[in-house]
């Protein structure tokens, strides 16, 4: 009886997936209408070892064919990164001109961009709750360098503009969590129009 040998794949291949292994043989591909079979420990080291792992429903690197798939390929990155987010504003007793232009613009410690809006023009009355808008969203940026950055709100007056109000900002991550953020007692005008806060020390 020939032993099966190693230079040759395909017939590998078939017996390979013709293994019976709760008795510990093979069964080869007959060359005659008899089938032949060959013990296990008679085949080449090597082989053996292949067949075992077919067996086991490995492949030769050890990973478990039932694992995921990203276990068997590129595994995904482990980082939570920001997803979405919206802000509000609550006006106080300075309202927001129909024509001021209103900018926020969210950043890492290292000045980073990675969320913006540009609010649409319109009277905010006083006392008057507006939004919530939704942030353009420019990069994956991991959820600690968002916790870290700050948030810069300016506003671009059509003249003389006061306009003094709370921010309610809502960031939520890929892992579905999420930080509420509140800003309060903002106060901008055509002499001072912007104002930056550190999000690690605002209210949450």
């Amino acid at each position: 009886m020939n032993r099966p040998t190693d230079n040759r794949p395909h017939r590998f291949l078939r017996i390979a997936t013709e293994a019976v292994a709760a008795t510990g043989r093979i069964r080869r591909q007959p060359a005659t209408r008899q089938q032949q079979f060959t013990p296990l420990w008679e085949l080449s080291p090597s082989y053996a070892c292949a067949l075992a792992c077919l067996a086991k429903n490995q492949v030769t690197t050890g990973v478990d064919r039932k694992a995921p798939a990203e276990a068997r390929g590129a595994r995904m990155t482990d980082n939570v990164t920001l997803a979405a987010g919206a802000v509000s504003f609550i006006t106080a007793n300075e309202n927001r001109d129909w024509d001021t232009g209103i900018n926020l613009s969210l950043a890492t410690p290292d000045a980073v961009e990675v969320a913006s809006l540009s609010v649409p023009f319109g009277e905010f009355k006083d006392g008057m709750t507006s939004g919530p808008y939704p942030l353009a969203v420019l990069t994956g940026i991991e959820k600690s360098d968002v916790e870290n950055g700050t948030a810069t709100v300016t506003i671009h007056p059509n003249g003389d503009d006061t306009w003094r109000f709370d921010m309610r900002l809502r960031l939520r991550f890929s892992d579905d969590t999420h930080i509420s953020v509140s800003i309060t007692n903002v106060e901008l005008s055509d002499d001072r129009n912007s104002s930056q806060f550190a999000l690690g020390s605002a209210t949450r």
